[in-house]
């Protein structure tokens, strides 16, 4: 009997790969996820790696993996790859439902406001903090910056 006679009759098998069934867990999640970049190390951006390999997804719900996140580029990053990596989870997971979450934490130091440091304040500073600079200086002839 051949292949299209068999499908015909109703006597074809799927020739999906057959994947065992978890059950979401914050600890099913970490193995599945560090699973995932293994697999996509070679077919992955390498951009996206870079970001991937940094976090962890977190169990948030039922059909939800959610992701804190360092920066915009890193949430970018993982949007821009989403399509793949929620795939693979959901037919791991068997949740057809499966949402991706992704949160952007912010350093408060990085959005401090600093002082603009001038090239003479940094000479300035370079000096107090080793004479040695005064002697090359000198020795060179570079004193365009008349200090006091």
């Amino acid at each position: 009997m051949s292949f299209l006679d068999a499908i015909l009759k109703g006597e074809h098998r799927a020739i999906e790969e057959e994947v065992v069934k978890q059950h979401p867990s914050q600890e099913i999640i970490s193995k599945l996820w560090k699973s995932y970049l293994e697999d996509a190390r070679d077919k992955a951006d390498p951009f996206f790696l870079s970001y991937a390999s940094t976090v962890s997804p977190q169990w948030k719900s039922p059909d939800v993996i959610f992701f804190k996140l360092k920066s915009n580029i890193a949430q970018g990053a993982l949007n821009n790859n989403k399509s793949q990596f929620i795939t693979y989870l959901q037919k791991r997971l068997h949740v057809d439902t499966l949402v991706f979450e992704s949160e952007v934490e912010l350093d408060e130091q990085l959005n401090q406001p600093r002082e603009a440091v001038t090239i003479v304040d940094r000479l300035k500073e370079l000096q107090n903090s080793n004479p040695a600079v005064n002697l090359l200086i000198d020795k060179l002839g570079l004193d365009f910056y008349k200090n006091d």
